[in-house]
């Protein structure tokens, strides 16, 4: 196999593996300093305009946006 023909096929897999890496639930429980549940807390992702809001338990559930590039 030539060089180019590798390292495309490299290229190729390490780009699809990255887009599916992004794919997985982010989930959690939004909690104060004593451990209580803090219900409708709203949490932003840094460096980006996404925000997450926490049910009425505190949970949240997150799925990241692919990337395709």
């Amino acid at each position: 196999m030539s060089n180019l023909k590798l390292s495309t096929l490299l290229f190729f897999l390490f780009a699809v593996t990255s887009v599916v890496a992004q794919t997985r639930q982010i989930t959690g429980t939004v909690k104060d300093e004593t451990g209580a549940a803090i219900p409708g807390a709203t949490i932003s992702v840094k460096g980006t305009s996404m925000a997450v809001l926490a049910d009425s338990a505190g949970f949240l559930a997150y799925r990241p946006i692919q990337k395709i590039c």
